[in-house]
């Protein structure tokens, strides 16, 4: 025997001794079980150390019961209220078992039984694992599994989980080592304590991989994600960071769409899941297809990459680079990177960089630049919004031309309905159609109201001749194609700027009328026409009423009404003009006026006006050239002053260089005293100098004539050139006395005595004769002053003078005297020829001499000869008396007689 056999042998007697003493045969219980029983037991056996509040061991059948025990075994504890260990060493344990396998992992169960020889731990009777350390729980109706819990066999009712967890099915394999738990038939998994559409799902097989929270479904599966359901082959889905691959086409159902796919995932934390590959979806009205998407559960939206288009039963497409569409909403939100987003529809078609289309409501926002076209119209620019079921749009920095007149309006913002026509633009508001460019910031324009507004100022510019209208609140009639202000507008051309206050005006005839303010201003001649009210037609003319008054550059006009021919450049003035010159030359009164820009001519009839001397003109008709200041006067001619007074059929006024020259019958009446009739006149209103031609001039007592004239009317001094004639009457000892005048050249000074003109002094030139009393003084050089008497000749002299008994001619070079006093000096060598009544001629000849036509005496004095047909008479003296014929001598004398031959 050996000692391990002894040893038993001893330890079962002693049991064996230990029981009898304590447990006896009771009286009338009959046969007495073959039994031991030990209380506080420690117990080892084959391995097994066993402690327990109780042990039975049955002789008869060779097995061992325990109460309240704990058995061990290597590594494994185990214990329960009751244990039993057969003679092949099994053990069996029931009621409230609790195991250790010492590697981490507890199990609870009711019934549980371990073979020692074939290392397995089976249950029957429902069964709890737990593994703190992996954080793992496992449960079924049945288990199989080793001491070290390798491989873990779960059967019926199986539920794998954790804390966040749980995993059910059929049938259940854990591998310990490569921490596997592999679940066949009617696969579940869910997190514990769920919140509101985590992740679940439906399997058939699938494992799970405790060490990365992982599991794997590879033979189809439904899954639960929201309200959501993923239909596939293939699951990977890791339960800790709640994220989940699907591959093999799986199939999405979610908020009324069916998505088709490649592949899915969801990798991050937010609650959206990953469309790998060429993705499609439809709801039956809505349908999309792109290269990718992810899908966001809370948001309800899809996004779309890659070759995006989404159509609608209707007919709608929208193709893009990328997409977001929410599916609740139906509103698709496209981008696109190279190409722009496109839709279509009909004979409409937008695309932009940024797309926005609400599918239910069918409203777009196209956004980062767009075009949009339909049948009626093209629109470019930043951002637009439309609604086709309203009509109604909007337009952010962008335009709309129309393709039916190629009109176009571009704003900052746009306003639209393409159904009544209507249309409100704010911000930088630029308009142009064929002929014009409007420019404002703010237009309404409302074909349903037949009305169109610009609240604030705005400019039209004409495209054709660059002209520019400026205004503000202006009210448009379409139906008139009419625009209406009460504002003040401005209308400027090339040529011209013309403004008022009140304005109507007919864009298709080009008629307007202003209702107060009218101003036009010509750029070319700087002519400013103003009145209170007008009425124009484009480029032909313009029409002024009511306190017209026209500005020239030099030139100032009033009257009543002015009709203004645009293209010939002619202003007529119907009724009365008063005008004058800026500078103040002269005003006047006109009727019928005629202004002609080009030639800078004014004309008109019945003139009657005022210089700047105080002069009054009148005439028939007036001739105005206002470059040059001239007035040209005809018919009836009359320019008067204080002074004088000038009559004529034509006179020109040179304002600028102060003349006026008459011509045709011309009279000058000055003071009432001096009249000058003439063929021509030219007079200086300022120097006050004259000139003329067949000219008279008239005194009460005077008449001077020539065939040319000059002089100053102040200074009251002529010069008579050609054929000069003239007649003077003064006074000599209260004797009227006449003389003649006569020469080519004559200089006349008169002076004011009495309130009257007369002659005061004459300068002759040139063959000058001065005739008195049968008495004519000619010379080149005369000067005579009719006031005083007084003569003097300095050339070419010679005196006539005739009485009844002779005649007398005296030549001398240098004369001077008194002819008043009948007396004149020769103050040079005097030449004397007398012939009387017979015809007897005397020649004097002396160096000096005197002529006293009182006592008719003629004295020569120095060198004296005197010659007759008798005699040769020299002397120192002589004096020579014309009536009686007969010489006084004095000094050295003699005498010689001639003697017949």
């Amino acid at each position: 025997m050996n000692k391990k056999l002894k040893n038993s042998i001893i330890a079962i007697g002693i049991i064996l001794i230990v029981y009898l003493n304590y447990y006896k045969p009771e009286k009338g219980l009959g046969v007495i079980k073959n039994v031991i029983e030990t209380t506080n037991v420690v117990y080892d056996t084959d391995g097994y150390h066993i402690e327990a509040g109780r042990q039975i061991d049955d002789m008869d059948l060779d097995t061992t019961k325990f109460e309240r025990a704990t058995a061990k075994y290597e590594d494994m504890t185990l214990s329960g209220n009751k244990a039993f260990i057969d003679a092949g060493k099994n053990l069996f344990l029931e009621e409230n078992i609790v195991g250790d396998n010492g590697k981490g992992w507890k199990i609870f169960s009711n019934k549980l039984n371990y073979n020692q020889y074939k290392d397995l731990l089976v249950s029957n009777d429902g069964i709890k694992a737990i593994n703190e350390l992996e954080n793992v729980i496992l449960e079924g109706n049945e288990l199989i599994t080793n001491k070290k819990f390798d491989v873990i066999n779960i059967k019926k009712q199986v539920k794998m989980s954790n804390d966040k967890f749980l995993i059910e099915g059929d049938n259940g394999v854990y591998q310990e080592k490569k921490k596997i738990f592999t679940l066949t038939g009617n696969g579940k998994f869910k997190n514990i304590n769920p919140e509101e559409n985590s992740f679940s799902g439906e399997f058939k097989n699938g494992k799970y991989y405790i060490d990365k929270n992982k599991i794997e479904i590879r033979n189809g599966f439904t899954g639960y994600y929201g309200k959501g359901v993923i239909q596939g082959k293939n699951l990977d889905y890791n339960n800790l960071k709640e994220t989940f691959i699907a591959n093999d086409n799986p199939v999405i159902t979610i908020d009324g769409y069916i998505i088709n796919s490649q592949k899915i995932q969801k990798i991050r934390p937010e609650r959206e899941i990953d469309i790998i590959g060429k993705v499609n979806g439809t709801n039956g009205d809505i349908k999309f297809v792109g290269d990718n998407g992810i899908y966001k559960i809370d948001e309800k939206i899809i996004e779309l990459n890659g070759n995006v288009e989404i159509t609608n039963a209707k007919g709608e497409k929208i193709i893009g680079d990328s997409a977001i569409y929410n599916v609740e909403s139906k509103i698709g939100y496209f981008t696109s990177k190279k190409d722009k987003v496109v839709y279509t529809y009909e004979d409409r078609k937008a695309t932009s960089k940024n797309f926005v289309y609400n599918f239910d409501k069918e409203e777009m926002e196209l956004k980062e630049g767009y075009i949009y076209e339909d049948k009626d119209y093209i629109s470019i620019g930043q951002q637009m919004n439309y609604n086709n079921i309203t009509k109604i749009g909007d337009i952010i920095l962008g335009n709309v031309i129309s393709k039916v007149n190629n009109n176009k309006i571009e704003a900052e913002k746009i306003i639209f309905d393409t159904q009544k026509k209507d249309y409100y633009a704010i911000g930088k508001v630029k308009a142009t159609n064929k002929t014009n460019i409007l420019k404002t910031d703010k237009l309404e324009y409302y074909t349903s109201k037949d009305r169109g507004a610009i609240p604030n100022d705005f400019t039209i510019e004409n495209l054709e001749d660059k002209s520019i209208i400026t205004s503000k609140n202006v009210e448009y009639i379409i139906s008139k194609n009419e625009i209406q202000t009460d504002e003040v507008f401005n209308y400027e051309t090339l040529t011209s700027t013309f403004t008022g206050k009140g304005l109507t005006y007919n864009l298709t005839s080009e008629l307007g009328y202003i209702l107060n303010e009218v101003k036009y201003v010509s750029k070319d001649t700087e002519n400013i026409i103003t009145g209170d009210t007008g009425e124009f037609k484009k480029d032909e003319f313009l029409k002024i009423k009511n306190n017209v008054k026209l500005l020239t550059e030099k030139e100032e006009f009033l009257t009543s009404e002015a009709n203004y021919k645009l293209k010939e450049e002619v202003i007529k003035f119907d009724n009365n003009i008063t005008f004058k010159t800026k500078d103040n030359k002269f005003n006047g009164l006109v009727e019928n006026g005629i202004l002609r820009n080009k030639e800078k001519i004014f004309t008109g009839n019945k003139f009657s006006g005022t210089s700047d001397k105080n002069e009054k003109i009148t005439s028939n008709n007036l001739e105005y050239l206002m470059e040059e200041k001239i007035l040209k006067l005809k018919g009836n001619v009359l320019v008067y002053n204080e002074e004088s007074k000038l009559k004529g059929n034509e006179v020109i006024y040179n304002t600028q260089q102060n003349t006026i020259f008459a011509t045709g019958n011309v009279s000058i009446d000055h003071q009432n005293n001096i009249k000058m009739l003439a063929d021509n006149i030219l007079s200086n209103t300022i120097t006050r100098d004259i000139s003329g031609e067949k000219i008279s001039i008239k005194t009460a007592t005077e008449e001077i004539k020539a065939d040319k004239f000059s002089g100053n009317s102040d200074k009251l001094i002529f010069n008579f050139v050609d054929n000069v004639k003239g007649k003077v009457v003064t006074m000599d000892k209260e004797k009227k006395v006449v003389t003649n005048l006569s020469g080519k050249s004559l200089k006349t000074y008169f002076r004011l005595k009495s309130g009257k003109y007369e002659v005061q002094k004459i300068i002759g030139k040139k063959d000058t004769i001065i005739s008195r009393d049968k008495q004519n003084i000619k010379s080149d050089d005369i000067e005579y002053d009719f006031i005083k008497g007084n003569i003097i000749a300095r050339k070419n002299n010679k005196i006539y003078a005739e009485t009844e008994k002779n005649k007398t001619l005296i030549l001398g070079e240098n004369i001077s005297g008194n002819i008043k006093e009948e007396k004149l000096n020769l103050n040079s060598k005097t030449t004397i020829e007398n012939i009387d009544n017979k015809g007897e001629k005397t020649i004097l000849i002396g160096d000096r001499g005197i002529l006293n036509n009182i006592n008719q005496t003629l004295e020569l004095i120095g060198n004296v000869k005197i010659e007759n047909s008798q005699l040769i008479f020299n002397s120192d003296r002589a004096i020579y008396n014309r009536n009686t014929q007969k010489i006084k001598a004095y000094g050295k004398s003699n005498i010689n007689y001639k003697t017949n031959k």
